[in-house]
């Protein structure tokens, strides 16, 4: 049976044979005008971009015509491949740079990056929303999801940082409450009474309630995230939810340290650095994983330094040497060039494939429990003031409220050693003025 390949059209011979995926099988005969075989490495790469673990038959076919197309412009000359980079969107920029070979991602990560204004990002998640659902509370649903996409956009257009699964993320509550209503006879929103939703929780405790309270009010005055400037005093509603929460768990800095000595002896070098930076950093794993090269660079006295959130971090000499060991393979040039031309260049996913896999194996299932740790850590080394944590660690002002309680006293409210020793004695009854 002939098979022909998806991007160069050539024709291979075999029951079993898929370009490039089960090209050096038996009984296989993929002919030498296969990019496979090709004498320009850049076709070869594009052929081994084929294998990947991307889901959809019509994702697939997409991704197979972008990356064809990068293929075609490699046999043509650099303008080509510029001109490409420089027309798609920033949506298939980022589908090259996710899915393409280790090979083929460095070299278009240089080229984007040396265009001008040229972005990354990856498309949002589209929620989904069952078939079958009254039209009324399926076009509150889509009135909502329209909204969460418009205010994506501004937050990107604006320097935020948002996850491409912000709209799908924000939507699923809401769906599961449409569900549950359909479910009960209700066909429209505004018929939805309190114990309605007192039902739908019970039924599903471990829902969330903040994303209900803000579909509902987005059903109401359609203005879910109204401007908050000229509020009343005392503090946001989520830094007195914060306060009212009990406080959460963390590890002893000694049993975290241990923690992360067992992950260097029984793991990689890669391993253990994707676990350092949570564990010392207090990175959120899914932003450590996908750090980029200019994140990691040397400074004037030829240091390590990184930078976690806002700020530079120096880097342990031990740490910064095996930081070295998995870099070069990636860019042999890294710190011998600009390095905003390594702003799209990416480490990790060159050696872990599957992020949940490893938190689940190495992490143990407690990433957040150890960031947490990490970042009590550094409070209890004498790291007290907010907003240096926040610019450091990028850990918000909820959670540092939170692990402040874990502390014996208010970090915040500085007295003399006098002065304290006067009120213990008062309090205690030693003296009587």
């Amino acid at each position: 049976m002939a098979i022909a390949c998806a991007l160069c059209d050539s024709v291979g011979r075999g029951e079993r044979w898929r370009a490039p995926r089960f090209c050096m099988r038996t009984r296989v005969d993929p002919p030498g005008t296969c990019w496979l075989h090709s004498s320009k490495e850049e076709l070869r790469w594009c052929a081994q971009s084929m294998v990947t673990s991307m889901q959809g038959a019509e994702k697939r076919s997409f991704y197979l015509q972008l990356l064809r197309r990068v293929g075609e412009a490699f046999q043509q000359d650099d303008l080509a491949i510029d001109n490409l980079l420089a027309t798609i969107s920033p949506e298939e920029r980022a589908m090259l740079l996710k899915y393409g070979s280790a090979e083929l991602r460095a070299v278009l990560s240089k080229r984007i990056a040396a265009l001008p204004n040229a972005e990354v990002r990856p498309a949002t998640t589209s929620p989904r929303i069952p078939d079958g659902l009254p039209q009324p509370l399926l076009d509150g649903l889509l009135a909502f999801e329209k909204r969460l996409q418009a205010r994506y956009e501004t937050l990107v257009e604006r320097g935020h940082t948002r996850s491409h699964k912000y709209v799908a993320a924000a939507m699923k509550v809401p769906v599961r409450l449409a569900v549950f209503l359909a479910g009960e006879g209700i066909e429209r929103w505004d018929v939805v009474r309190k114990r309605d939703l007192v039902a739908f929780f019970q039924k599903n405790p471990a829902a969330p309630r903040q994303p209900i309270e803000r579909f509902l009010q987005s059903m109401e005055d359609h203005r879910p995230f109204r401007d908050r400037r000229g509020r009343p005093a005392g503090g946001s509603k989520r830094m007195r939810d914060a306060k009212r929460r009990p406080p959460p768990q963390v590890l002893r800095p000694e049993i975290l340290l241990q923690f992360l000595a067992d992950v260097r002896e029984r793991y990689s070098v890669h391993e253990y650095l994707l676990a350092w930076m949570v564990c010392r950093l207090g990175m959120i794993a899914r932003h450590a994983y996908s750090i980029t090269l200019d994140r990691i660079q040397l400074n004037d006295r030829g240091r390590m330094v990184i930078r976690p959130a806002l700020v530079w971090v120096e880097v342990p000499q031990r740490v910064a040497d095996q930081f070295r060991k998995i870099i070069e393979p990636v860019d042999p040039s890294w710190g011998k060039v600009d390095p905003e031309s390594l702003r799209f260049v990416t480490l990790f996913d060159h050696y872990i494939t599957d992020l949940d896999e490893f938190t689940a194996k190495v992490l143990q299932g407690r990433t957040r429990l150890l960031r947490a740790s990490a970042i009590f850590a550094a409070m209890l080394d004498g790291h007290l003031d907010r907003v240096t944590l926040r610019h450091t660690m990028g850990v918000s002002m909820p959670t540092i409220l939170q692990l402040e309680r874990l502390l014996s006293v208010d970090l915040h409210r500085r007295l003399d050693p006098s002065l304290v020793e006067a009120r213990n004695a008062h309090i205690t009854g030693h003296v009587d003025d």
